[in-house]
């Protein structure tokens, strides 16, 4: 019956590769001047623990986090093409190919990997072991519907500001600070009780860099 400690040890040493991988790449991302954030790292390498010593309870946990994650990457690939400007896209490639390339295999390997963790935590034996111990287990619906509109609501709420006052005045502002010379693709805003900030993505046929602006509310 410990037949099921095998398939965890696998998922936990894979976890925890996975977790050491998205940190090595996020410490290259700040490195380089790129935009990164994830919650994947620390959190795939304590559920790795938890694996790796064969623990049944961490099972419906491990499983709702990786079907979280599925849904969030499969959406992120499903509107990579649409979260910039095909120039920008264009620019990048030709100015940023290994970065670029590196970034969309990532992503990619990490879906594969997640869904192959996914599946073994739902090999017969790991079910069993699970449900003995008195853990229930089913299909994590609503995991995989939180994970698609974690990285969904973002991208529609950043899409709406776009078209909305306070990005207006913040493009003023960015191009009487850095110049006509660059188009400008707006990434974020931030509100505070005194101040308003956003983030731009500053780019022409020559460089991409990331800029900000605020202003007194």
């Amino acid at each position: 019956m410990n037949d099921y400690r095998a398939p965890l040890r696998r998922v936990g040493i894979v976890l925890i590769l996975i977790g050491m991988v998205d940190i090595i790449y996020m410490i290259y991302a700040l490195l380089n001047d790129q935009s990164y954030s994830s919650w994947l790292n620390i959190l795939a390498v304590i559920a790795g623990g938890f694996l790796l010593r064969g623990k049944p309870a961490a099972v419906p946990i491990v499983t709702c986090c990786s079907a979280f994650a599925i849904a969030s990457f499969v959406s992120t690939i499903v509107l990579y093409p649409f979260l910039r400007p095909l120039e920008l896209w264009a620019i990048q490639f030709r100015l940023e190919p290994v970065s670029l390339s590196v970034s969309l295999l990532m992503k990619l390997a990490v879906i594969i990997l997640l869904c192959w963790v996914y599946k073994q935590l739902w090999q017969t034996s790991v079910v069993s072991a699970s449900r003995k111990a008195g853990h229930g287990v089913s299909v994590p619906r609503v995991a995989f519907i939180l994970g698609a509109l974690y990285t969904i609501l973002p991208f529609g709420v950043i899409n709406a500001m776009r078209n909305s006052a306070g990005a207006s005045n913040a493009l003023k502002l960015a191009r009487t600070q850095y110049g006509n010379e660059y188009k400008y693709h707006l990434t974020g805003m931030d509100w505070s009780e005194k101040q308003v900030r956003a983030s731009f993505t500053a780019y022409n046929e020559q460089e991409i860099k990331l800029v900000q602006v605020e202003w007194q509310r």
